[in-house]
């Protein structure tokens, strides 16, 4: 498998889609950084902390490493390279997990595009972190670890549907779909529990009165959304930096996630039918 590996990266480190991916996430850190910067221009707190999550995960690097992983695995069922690989004798096994590295590395080198970003230009001209390190250090970890996540579900995805647009439209779709699900699920665990109402009294006066907001979802319904959003790397990344993440619940998930999309992942390409 090491020598899969060594040529993937190879192939890899040459891919177009890949040095634009880099250079595009590269490019929103520093939109980013450009933004929060003149937001702040007159107070100039410390904000960094505003831009940190994209050195971690963000909707913008999964969404690239949806189009890297793609383009890279539909390019070798295209070609034909998993058949001649397999005909030179490596196992299905060792193709999976060969390319599922790949994909983890490319992940891990979008937040490093990012970081090459952020801390000589981003972290000085936003005046340093607010937050607490150990925070940092929480957000920093299970983002990254979300990102292996993405990594997994993404491999599995590109395995097992032997072409390159199939994969590209199913993750960047459910990538948006999950996405807007756990921004409904936020936004409903908000809710306020009361609100201002306006109705006539005795008097003949239309005055204000707070009353219970009818809107609001069931307190075991706000429960399960909170649950979900540890669980499932969309809801996540979405809380990545508020105090709602659950750091235990969203490692363990996030390892099992990883663990249970390599297994299908694996067990359907060795159903695979390729010629």
């Amino acid at each position: 498998m090491i020598k899969l590996l060594r040529a993937n990266l190879l192939r890899l480190v040459k891919s177009k889609t890949f040095i634009a991916c880099l250079a595009i996430q590269a490019g929103l850190t520093l939109m980013m950084t450009l933004n929060v910067y003149l937001v702040n221009l007159a107070e100039k707190r410390p904000v960094a902390d505003m831009v940190f999550d994209i050195t971690a995960c963000s909707p913008y690097g999964a969404a690239l490493l949806a189009v890297m992983s793609s383009i890279f695995m539909g390019y070798d069922y295209h070609n034909g390279t998993i058949r001649n690989k397999l005909i030179i004798g490596y196992s299905r096994y060792e193709i999976y997990f060969a390319n599922l590295i790949t994909c983890a590395i490319s992940a891990l080198c979008l937040n490093l595009s990012a970081m090459a970003v952020f801390y000589p230009v981003s972290l000085p001209l936003l005046y340093g972190f607010a937050g607490e390190p150990l925070h940092l250090f929480k957000i920093f970890s299970l983002g990254w670890l979300i990102m292996l996540v993405y990594a997994s579900l993404y491999t599995a995805v590109a395995m097992t549907t032997k072409n390159t647009v199939a994969p590209l439209i199913i993750t960047i779709a459910s990538l948006f779909v999950f996405m807007m699900l756990a921004q409904y699920m936020i936004s409903q665990i908000n809710a306020p529990l009361e609100w201002t109402d306006y109705i006539y009294n005795e008097a003949g006066e239309f005055v204000p009165v707070v009353v219970p907001n009818p809107h609001r979802l069931s307190e075991g319904v706000l429960k399960f959304f909170g649950v979900c959003l540890n669980i499932f790397p969309s809801g996540q990344m979405t809380i990545l930096s508020s105090e709602k993440l659950v750091g235990w619940q969203s490692a363990l998930s996030s390892v099992c996630i990883i663990v249970l999309s390599s297994a299908a992942g694996i067990a359907l390409f060795r159903k695979e039918n390729i010629n």
